[in-house]
C-alpha cells in the first residue's frame, strides 16, 4: 500500500509525462542474496518466514542485486541510480 500524499505525487508526475508507471512481476521464491552484509541485513530486520523479508528479497533481485543462484542480473549501481529526470520530491509539513 502507497501512502496517499506518495500516490498523490506520483500520480501528478505521471500524469505531466514525468515518469512513467508500470505493473511487475516479482519472483515468489527469491534467492538469498550472496552479499554477507545484504543477508546480515535482512536477518537482522527480518525472520525467515516473513512475508516482508520475501518481499525484500523479491525486489534486490529485480533491482539487480547479486544472489547466490544468479550473477547475470544488472549491476546494482546502473539499476539503482534514479533518472536525472525525476522531479524532486515535494515538501509537505510533517503529518500532512
Amino acid at each position: 500500500m502507497i501512502p496517499r500524499p506518495v500516490r498523490h505525487d506520483l500520480i501528478t508526475w505521471r500524469d505531466k509525462g514525468q515518469i512513467t508507471i508500470s505493473r511487475i512481476t516479482l519472483p515468489d521464491q527469491p534467492a538469498e542474496p550472496a552479499d554477507t552484509q545484504i543477508a546480515y541485513d535482512l536477518r537482522a530486520r527480518w525472520v525467515d518466514h516473513s512475508p516482508l523479508r520475501r518481499a525484500a528479497l523479491a525486489a534486490l533481485q529485480y533491482l539487480g542485486v547479486r544472489t547466490s543462484t544468479s550473477a547475470t542480473w544488472n549491476s546494482p549501481a546502473t539499476a539503482c541510480r534514479p533518472p536525472a529526470a525525476w522531479p524532486a520530491a515535494s515538501k509537505r509539513p510533517a503529518g500532512g
